[in-house]
Parts: structure tokens; C-alpha cells; sequence
């Protein structure tokens, strides 16, 4: 803080995190992915790599009686992997969830996605990379303004309004089910192979927000007292 003018202030910090996916032995077992390493060895599902701060502020007036200040945040999407709904067992092992979709650019829809999804074109024709796909980036801006309304003997008093998450961004749980049930499709059994064929159509609403759970952007009037 600066008693007139204006300063400012920027951070950004860059970092990759990779595990070998807590619980991997709930999962059936998969092949090796594209690099020659197990399939649960790769990004974790907590990394955000790219993570920006730029923060600035007006002071005016007689020892800085009016202040404006506004703070962005930005970082990197979540990442997921293209799967199925919650509740599907899709490789019938008993354990519902912890099944990578297999991309099939024949399957109905799937065009669409693949023009919109890097991790889905790069994965094509093969099981879908562990987190290689990611949510959109979060952006995040907070405001203040402060207006001095008068002195007291303990020090100045201010009038403070703060606007929190004034983008107020989409958050929650991500939708990574690559596919849907075809419901104007038959179900196709072979007696001979005993192979169950499920019709499938791409999810459109593959990578977006199921729920949105952002609280909203949030107004807040106070009255400070400083010295």
C-alpha cells in the first residue's frame, strides 16, 4: 500500500505434478500407455500447472482518503479423463467408475468432439490418457473501494466495498462421459461370442460443468478503523 498513486504488482508460478494414481489397484488392469509406462502413471488429478496473480491499486486524495484496488487470479483447468457417466462398470469388473473410454471416432457425434478436444484427436483410436484432458481456465477478480469518511481519535474511518468473484465462474464437477446410451439404438447380443454390443453416441456436453456450485459473486460494506 502506498499512501498516493498507483502500484501494482504481478506473480505467476508454473509447476507439473504426476503420481501413480492413488488406489490404481482398484482399477482393471490396462496397457501400457503411449510413452511405454503403466496407463495410472501420469498427471495427477491435482495438478493445475500454470497459476497467475495481478493485483493493482489507486490511492488519491489527502494521505490516500480514496482507494481502488482490484485483484485478478487465474489458473489452469482441472484435469479429467474422458470416461463414463458415475455407475457404469463399462469393462464389467464389478467396480462402477474407474473406467478410461476407449476413443472411437466412428462412434456418432465423436467427430464433433474430436475437432474441439486436443486430448481426445491425440488419443483416437486407442484408450483415453489418464487426466490428459483438462477443464477451462479459471479466471477470478476481486474489487475494492475505500472512501474516507472521517477521523476519530483512534485513527481515520473508512467506508470499505469489497466485490469477491465478480466473474463468478462455473465450478463443479466436470462432465468426462465420452459416451451416451443411443436410446434409438438395438441391443445387439452374439449367442455364439457372448458379446453384448451397447449403441453409443458421443456426450455433447462432454468437458462442461454438470452443476454449477460457484456461490456467485459476493458484495460486501464494512466500516474500517486504522491508524
Amino acid at each position: 500500500m502506498v499512501p498516493i498513486g498507483l502500484s501494482y504488482a504481478a506473480h505467476a508460478t508454473y509447476s507439473r505434478t504426476e503420481d501413480n494414481l492413488a488406489g490404481a489397484a482398484t482399477l482393471a488392469l490396462l496397457p501400457l500407455g503411449a510413452d511405454g509406462r503403466p496407463w495410472t502413471e501420469g498427471t495427477a488429478d491435482t495438478d493445475i500447472p500454470l497459476r497467475v496473480l495481478g493485483a493493482a491499486e489507486w490511492a488519491a486524495g489527502v494521505s490516500g482518503a480514496f482507494r481502488l484496488g482490484v485483484i485478478y487470479r487465474g489458473h489452469s483447468g482441472a484435469p479429467f479423463t474422458a470416461g463414463f457417466r458415475p455407475g457404469v462398470d463399462a469393462n464389467g469388473d464389478g467396480i462402477a467408475g474407474n473406467d478410461p473410454a476407449y476413443v472411437d471416432g466412428a462412434v456418432p457425434g465423436m467427430a464433433a468432439l474430436l475437432d474441439t478436444h486436443a486430448c481426445l484427436r491425440d488419443d483416437a483410436g486407442g484408450i483415453a490418457t489418464r487426466n490428459a484432458c483438462r477443464a477451462d481456465w479459471v479466471h477470478t477478480v476481486d474489487v475494492r473501494a475505500s472512501i474516507r469518511i472521517a477521523t476519530l481519535g483512534a485513527g481515520p474511518l473508512d467506508l470499505v466495498v469489497d466485490a469477491i468473484d465478480l466473474l463468478a465462474a462455473e465450478r463443479g464437477r466436470l462432465d468426462g462421459a465420452l459416451y451416451l446410451v443411443d436410446r434409438t439404438g438395438a441391443l445387439l447380443s452374439n449367442p455364439t461370442t457372448g458379446v453384448t454390443t451397447v449403441p453409443l453416441v458421443a456426450n455433447p456436453a462432454f468437458g462442461t460443468v454438470v452443476a454449477d456450485r460457484s456461490a456467485g459473486p459476493l458484495f460486501r460494506v464494512g466500516l474500517r478503523i486504522g491508524r
